[in-house]
C-alpha cells in the first residue's frame, strides 16, 4: 500500500498513530538514551504539545 497524498493533522502527536484513540504520552525525542549517543545527539523535546507528558528526571 502506498500513500499518494496526506493531510497533515493541525494537532500532531495527540494519539500514538493515525486513527487511534490511545493518547500520546511520551516524546520520542526526549526519551532517547543520550548516553549511548553522547557524541552525536543532544537533548530535545518535540515542538508539538502532547496530550500528557511523562516527567523525565535527567
Amino acid at each position: 500500500e502506498e500513500i499518494i497524498s496526506a493531510k497533515l493533522d493541525p494537532n500532531p502527536l495527540k494519539h500514538v498513530t493515525y486513527g487511534s484513540n490511545s493518547p500520546m504520552i511520551f516524546d520520542h525525542l526526549e526519551d532517547r538514551n543520550l548516553e549511548v549517543y553522547k557524541d552525536i545527539l543532544k537533548e530535545a523535546k518535540s515542538p508539538f504539545e502532547l496530550v500528557k507528558r511523562i516527567p523525565y528526571n535527567h
